[in-house]
């Protein structure tokens, strides 16, 4: 429950805005015109009349219709290298003979059932989940020795990356024990989602401002600062009911956090008596190199939520939660129509023992040196244009110059011209940001990479 106050000063605020129109709707003004100049466009090129709803910005010439592995083509057979993974979801690679088989074989099974029902598919992909957020892969000098109902220990089911977020932050609003104890804090450059829970916890006001009010108590300080972190949990004192983070941030600008960091704030978690959330939703499932992002540090959250990568394009979410989270969570408290469906849970068992495999992580961990030097000779070859990289495994940033408009989107476009898929990530959309499937090939990869480096080097002709 929020309190009073709180209320009436979100009551207060959409008032005095009420009062006061102009700045929302010239924002919202300004987004419709926008959409509508979209819109026209996208009318001018096509043939018969669009339905969908222009929420997203698509080159018009490209229009892709089948894939194998890391490659894709469009409608007029141009050959494309994926380096997005379909924004990091692909990670087996697209047309996967052995995805598609599981699918067609349990789609000519049993598809939905209803959570009225048990359904062995996601009891086997939840004690999957749950062994795979061991350690006991690593040396031992890496292993974490957990106190009773700390280890990740039960799963939820959804649809998305979205709802897992939005899952979380329900129970870990459940876990308080005191309705005042409804604080959530987040860090600068986050994504978690654009539903209203998710999109209150995530701080970029381009995203935020059409919709508010948002949910209340959602505060942000700076990413990778524990100092500003300890400050705002001692401000609003006892108010705190959870920090939520990403282990390593992908739409934000791709930004890995410090270990330090990550353990600081596992303590003043403890401290504090918060849930620690870790989302792991673009960052997790072996695209680090590891099974999953925090493994990287001697930290374990309450609650990690996962998503993209599970199905390999097969809607389908995750929450994990300790035992201490569990104990707060009653039946019918939440809930999904088609969460853990049969066809969803049994792709994400086959998919998750394929990612989890030591090969696949050995193989991901030598295309992270490949693509660490590739990159690092991209500064050094064009230092105008290139002001630096960063990223773990198969999650990379490349960092161009804000002095230079448009730098993102130009590169993305040039590199499409030459056959190569790639997005931009940041709040400034300056960073190039690499997600193949994590089973690309090496040849392709240096192959696309080749692609961005001469899409960079148009920036400085």
């Amino acid at each position: 429950m929020i309190p009073a106050s709180t209320l009436a000063s979100v009551t207060a605020r959409a008032a005095a805005r009420a009062a006061s129109k102009a700045p929302r709707h010239a924002l919202l003004a300004a987004a419709a015109h926008a959409s509508r100049t979209q819109f026209a466009r996208h009318q001018s090129t096509i043939t018969s009349p669009a339905h969908l709803i222009p929420l997203y910005g698509r080159p018009e010439d490209v229009v892709l219709t089948h894939g194998k592995g890391a490659l894709l083509w469009d409608s007029k057979g141009r050959e494309y290298i994926d380096l997005t993974a379909g924004i990091a979801v692909c990670s087996l690679g697209h047309a996967d003979a052995q995805v598609a088989e599981v699918l067609a074989d349990q789609a000519s099974k049993l598809v939905h059932v209803s959570n009225l029902f048990r359904n062995p598919w996601a009891e086997q992909l939840a004690d999957q989940l749950v062994e795979s957020a061991k350690r006991d892969y690593l040396p031992a000098s890496e292993q974490v020795t957990l106190g009773e109902g700390k280890a990740l220990s039960s799963v939820f089911f959804c649809n998305s990356g979205t709802e897992a977020n939005e899952a979380a932050i329900k129970f870990a609003r459940a876990h308080a024990p005191d309705p005042n104890k409804y604080r959530i804090l987040t860090f600068s450059n986050a994504f978690h989602g654009r539903s209203m829970g998710a999109l209150s916890a995530t701080p970029n006001k381009k995203y935020q401002a059409p919709f508010e009010p948002l949910v209340p108590g959602f505060q942000s300080v700076a990413y990778n600062d524990l100092a500003s972190a300890r400050a705002a949990l001692e401000q609003h004192k006892g108010e705190f009911c959870a920090i939520m983070l990403e282990p390593l941030q992908g739409e934000g600008g791709v930004w890995p956090a410090d270990e330090s960091f990550l353990q600081g704030l596992r303590a003043l978690a403890d401290e504090h008596g918060c849930i620690l959330i870790f989302d792991e939703i673009q960052c997790g499932l072996s695209r680090t190199g590891r099974k999953w992002a925090h493994h990287w540090s001697k930290v374990t959250p309450d609650i990690l939520t996962a998503a993209k990568p599970l199905g390999n394009g097969v809607p389908i979410g995750a929450v994990m939660v300790n035992a201490t989270v569990l104990t707060s969570l009653a039946p019918a408290s939440h809930g999904t129509t088609f969460g853990g469906n049969p066809l969803a849970c049994r792709v994400g068992s086959h998919v998750l023992d394929r990612l989890t495999a030591p090969s696949l992580l050995a193989h991901v961990a030598h295309m992270e040196s490949l693509v660490r030097d590739r990159l690092a000779g991209m500064q050094k070859a064009v230092p105008k244009a290139v002001t630096g990289s960063r990223g773990r495994g198969l999650i990379w940033g490349l960092e161009l110059d804000k002095s230079i408009p448009d730098a993102g989107k130009n590169v993305v476009a040039a590199a499409r011209k030459n056959g190569v898929l790639v997005c931009t990530a940041g709040k400034d959309g300056n960073v190039v940001r690499i997600v193949p499937p994590l089973t690309i090939e090496e040849k392709v990869l240096h192959k696309g990479l080749d692609a961005i480096e001469a899409a960079v080097q148009t920036l400085v002709k």
